[in-house]
């Protein structure tokens, strides 16, 4: 989904799952020996134009260390 088909109504209803996901790990922590609270995946949400720019740049940046680190995988 695109961020130009993501409304406030998925942003709302996004919301309400995880706040459901998030009240079943404490739930499951509660009720379980150790205590300890399941983790908790957000779920994905549009990109900006910026962050996929952000990520492009960070790829491009790895790829060079790849390089010149290992000149035969690059």
């Amino acid at each position: 989904m695109g961020l130009d088909q993501w409304s406030r109504t998925e942003e709302l209803l996004t919301y309400v799952v995880e706040e459901i996901r998030n009240l079943r790990a404490v739930t499951i922590a509660a009720h379980s020996e150790r205590g300890r609270v399941p983790r908790v995946q957000p779920l994905p949400r549009p990109k900006t134009a910026l962050e996929r720019l952000e990520e492009r740049e960070a790829m491009e940046i790895h790829r060079s260390i790849v390089r010149q680190v290992l000149p035969n995988r690059g």
